[in-house]
């Protein structure tokens, strides 16, 4: 059962574009296009908001051009992965702007995750882990940083972290149609044979 372990993500936004009227292939070419923009935005607004506008530009540059990224590009034309990668910066932008309590992280976070969730399962699995100790080391530190008494940092840090647990549970609830059959009937399909 292929369609139900490979995730759907950018064959329904594909599939969107071919309806329209687009070819094939060219709805194909725009997937490449969308998340080579969006991943080029993403790393700018993380760095942007980490490091400043200089930075910017350069994890941006860094993250849309690395060589992990080509290959999955130009040799490999694995469009789930790619789309995976691209919600990266976007989930560390959300979780940093929850942190510093921008308006509307939270929603940026929780699309981002549904992208990542609906797009690559190994990228998710790699991933995921590393943004939850992300945010919890961030948001460590955000909170130490503080100069207020113990009682208000204690309330910063759980009301953020209230936030952030409730965006990961709320994404996976979304994509709970295509995560809950994949992870129940795995057992069905034998992926060790040769």
């Amino acid at each position: 059962p292929l369609f139900e372990f490979y995730a759907p993500l950018p064959y329904y936004v594909g599939s969107l574009f071919y309806l329209v009227g687009f070819s094939l292939v060219n709805s194909i070419k725009i997937l490449f296009l969308i998340s080579t923009f969006v991943t080029l935005i993403g790393g700018y607004k993380l760095g942007k908001i980490l490091f400043g506008r200089g930075w910017g530009l350069v994890l941006a540059v860094t993250l849309t051009l690395a060589p992990y990224r080509a290959v999955n590009l130009f040799v490999r034309g694995a469009i789930s992965e790619l789309w995976g990668i691209m919600a990266l910066p976007f989930i560390l932008y959300g979780i940093v702007g929850i942190i510093k309590n921008k308006k509307n992280s939270w929603i940026t976070l929780l699309i981002s995750l549904l992208v990542l969730l609906l797009s690559h399962n190994l990228t998710t699995l790699i991933f995921l882990p590393l943004s939850i100790v992300f945010g919890g080391a961030y948001l460590l530190l955000d909170s130490s940083n503080k100069e207020k008494s113990a009682k208000i940092k204690r309330k910063f840090f759980l009301d953020r972290f209230l936030i952030l647990a409730g965006v990961y549970l709320l994404s996976f609830l979304f994509s709970a149609f295509y995560l809950l059959p994949a992870l129940l009937e795995k057992d069905y399909t034998r992926l060790e044979s040769a």
